[in-house]
């Protein structure tokens, strides 16, 4: 059976090994590179509000603010019907 010290003494060295990887992967360059500002530009026309189109655009008032959920049209019912079903409330009438 395991006893709470064979539990203690596994999770206090799990720690160490844990610190000991940490520092590794911290010291060791694995080509992570950080994110940087663009240097071909265009990122202009992604972060402004007033050139997106279609749905996007909606979801933006004049100013570039999202309107958050009220920015959306298609929120869900919760009818119990799917999405494009047009015959709802004519079960009944058959």
């Amino acid at each position: 059976s395991i006893q709470y010290d064979d539990v203690t003494k596994k999770t206090k060295e799990f720690k160490k090994h844990e610190k000991f990887l940490a520092d590794k992967v911290i010291a060791s360059d694995l080509g992570i590179k950080k994110t940087a500002i663009s240097k071909t530009g265009g990122v202009d026309k992604m972060t402004d509000a007033s050139k997106y189109t279609g749905a996007h655009k909606e979801r933006f008032d004049d100013s570039g603010k999202g309107k958050g959920a009220a920015g959306r049209s298609d929120k869900a019912e919760n009818t119990g019907y799917v999405g494009n079903y047009k015959g709802q409330g004519t079960f009944d009438k058959k």
